[in-house]
């Protein structure tokens, strides 16, 4: 419900009139179609077609990338705040590593979000590839520029809420296979494991795991365990993305309904 409300500011930023509800349904279809195929981008695609019909597929890329990136802001502000809170329950050598990944990501989040980073990389680029990816680029150049500072802040704000959710979830899943560690240990575990999604694996499978199993080394948590929390953590998101392959179905068959009549 978060991440719907993300959007639908981030769309109203660009003019774009889309109601509440429409953005929640395809914000759970979206889900759905991330833990279906090999990758989140499948969902991002999804939502892009939804609005082709009335708005250009540039813009609503665009739109759809600034929010995947207001996201990923989230997952690193969040990261970043609980290893300065928290380093003491870490060794020195995981906080350093753990700080530097999340220092230099958010620096270079922040760096895009200026809008003029992304333009001055061009030239640097071969003659052959800079018109395509120009292309590709100025949708979110645009998405960016349209959206008020205000509806950027709040767009960051929802981010960190949903960021901090995530990672109570994955404390309590954590708790269900007996794991007892801090909850503020997964307000750094949790977002740097979310960042496994953005590889091509379907809904992170394997890797989710993989992550766990290394975070959690250090405090003698065995690998069985930390693969257990990794599938917990899968089969309770995947359990939300139902609801959106519910939605799904509904809206085809009305669609179908209503070009049948």
């Amino acid at each position: 419900m978060l991440r719907a409300f993300r959007w639908w500011l981030l769309l109203r930023g660009m003019s774009i009139r889309a109601g509440y509800k429409r953005t929640l349904g395809l914000v759970y279809i979206g889900e759905f179609f991330n833990g279906a195929l090999p990758t989140i981008y499948s969902g991002d695609l999804v939502r892009v077609l939804e609005f082709s019909e009335t708005v250009s597929k540039a813009t609503t890329a665009g739109i759809v990338l600034l929010d995947r990136t207001l996201g990923l802001a989230g997952l690193f502000i969040v990261a970043l705040a609980a290893i300065l809170f928290g380093f003491r329950t870490l060794s020195p050598e995981t906080t350093g590593v753990l700080f530097a990944i999340t220092g230099v990501g958010l620096l270079m989040l922040f760096a895009i979000l200026q809008g003029n980073l992304l333009p001055r990389f061009l030239p640097l680029l071969p003659i052959t590839y800079r018109e395509a990816i120009r292309t590709r680029v100025q949708p979110f150049l645009e998405a960016l520029s349209g959206s008020p500072l205000p509806r950027l802040r709040m767009a960051i704000l929802l981010s960190i809420f949903n960021t901090m959710f995530s990672a109570v979830n994955h404390f309590l899943v954590a708790a269900a296979v007996g794991i007892q560690l801090a909850v503020g240990l997964f307000f750094i575990f949790a977002p740097l494991v979310n960042l496994s999604l953005l590889l091509p694996t379907i809904s992170g499978l394997g890797l989710r795991e993989l992550g766990y199993s290394v975070l959690l080394a250090p405090f003698q948590i065995p690998s069985e365990t930390a693969v257990a929390l990794g599938i917990g953590v899968f089969v309770s998101r995947q359990s939300a993305s139902l609801i959106g392959g519910i939605i799904y179905l509904i809206w085809n068959i009305r669609r179908w309904l209503n070009t049948a009549g």
